[in-house]
Formats: structure tokens, sequence, C-alpha cells
């Protein structure tokens, strides 16, 4: 008994230690300029003669939830078949939801080529990759006489301003909206009205988990605290949408 009780102690004590852990891994404040998981506050380079900050309005019409400054941009790659990528200082997302939840496939058992192929793998859950990531969901399901609903609804949205590169969000840069959303409900003072108004549930990701899963996201706050919803889930179950976009 005496060494139960011990390892019910231990196993206690691991638990509050993991948490703990996790609330320093989600925190999305004081990010320095090159802490991707971080939200940098400052001015972001000049794109087209124009340069913004987190919460601006970006051209698209939506909230601008990513900066980078001026020198220091991410690789954005933009096609199936890009493998270089092109330089990129802002995501930017769209004002709201796409109406209506949406499935990611309309059947399982497509393992995707061009994407992670396991949980293990990183290629398509990084920060640059959405775009790519939507137009190979996309080609593949119109190749193998399966429909993919969410990347789909992202590609036909045009949002407040009539833009047409929209995309569904690979992970790690639904990680990164999700921070800003965090940190905004934090710091309401500092963005006085500014709210993404999103829903309760899974929203999709476009990074793939193998054959019949793929990585998603919640986007609660309850009672003020960051909850932490996911993180995988079928292709065929109905997910929450919101498209962003790389500039």
């Amino acid at each position: 008994m005496k060494n139960k009780s011990k390892f019910g102690f231990l196993t206690i004590i691991a638990i509050i230690a993991g948490m703990l852990l996790l609330n320093t891994a989600c925190d999305p404040g004081g990010g320095s300029d090159d802490d991707d998981h971080g939200i940098y506050t400052g001015q972001g380079a000049v794109v087209d003669g124009v340069s913004y900050e987190v919460g601006d309005e970006g051209p698209g019409g939506g909230i601008i939830f990513y900066v980078r400054p001026e020198g220091d941009p991410f690789t954005l790659y933009e096609d199936e078949d890009d493998t270089v990528g092109s330089p990129a200082y802002y995501l930017e997302a769209a004002p709201a939801d796409i109406s209506g939840g949406q499935q990611w496939a309309s059947s399982i058992g497509n393992l995707i080529p061009g994407l992670s192929q396991n949980q293990h793998e990183t290629t398509d859950k990084v920060l640059g990759r959405g775009l790519k990531n939507t137009a190979i969901i996309i080609a593949h399901g119109d190749a193998n006489d399966y429909t993919t609903p969410a990347a789909s609804a992202c590609v036909d949205y045009r949002g407040p301003n009539d833009l047409s590169d929209w995309f569904l969000p690979s992970m790690h840069e639904h990680d990164l909206l999700r921070n800003f959303h965090v940190y905004i409900t934090q710091n309401a003072e500092k963005y006085p009205g500014l709210t993404f108004g999103f829903n309760s549930g899974y929203y999709a990701t476009s990074s793939q988990i193998n054959s019949g899963l793929v990585w998603v996201r919640g986007m609660d706050m309850g009672g003020g605290s960051w909850i932490y919803l996911g993180p995988f889930a079928s292709k065929t179950n109905t997910y929450n949408v919101r498209a962003i976009r790389a500039f």
C-alpha cells in the first residue's frame, strides 16, 4: 500500500508539471521577432507600399494576426510544384468563419502524397505551407473522385475585398491564429472591439496525419482561460473553417 500511495502522489505531481509546461508552451505573449510561436507587436515590413501591425485590417478585409519585421520574412509555398517558395511577412485571417460546417474530405482511405504521411512528419505542418497544402488537397480529390469541402471552401472564398488567394491554414499557421486570439482576449484593452468570433468545436487545418486523420484545432476560451481542443480527428467529420491568406 505504501508503494501504491507513493506512485499515486508522483503521478499527480507529473500531471501538474505537464500542465504547467503546456501553459508555458501555449503562452502567446512576449515572443521575440524570430519566435514563430510568439506575438510580434511591432511594425511589419512594407508590402505594396503599406506596413501593418497585428490587429490591423489587412488588404483582404480580414485581420492581420501574424507579422514579421522588415528583413525577416518566412517562406511561402504557393502551389503543388513550388519547392523554392517566396518571401512573405504577414498572415491575415478572414473576419468570420465560412458558413456551415465542412468535411475535410468526403471519404477516408486516401493518403495524399506531398503531405505528411504520419503524425511524426512535419512536412505540411509548418508556417508557409497552408497555401500549397490546400492546392495539393484539392488536386488529389479531383483526381481521385472525392470532394474536399474545407479546402475548396477556402479557395472559393473572396472576403470583403474580393481577393482570391485565401487558403486552409496549416497546423502551425492555425496555432499562430490561436495564439493571437488568446493574446487579444487576455489584452482586450490594447485591442478594443477586436474579435474573431470563433465558434466552439474543432477547426480544420490543411495538415494530414494519415489516410483517415487530420490535425484539428479548437478556439474555446472557457472563463478567460485557454482550453486546448484536438489534436486530430477523421477526415470525414464536419469542422469549422476559417480561411487565411499570406502576403
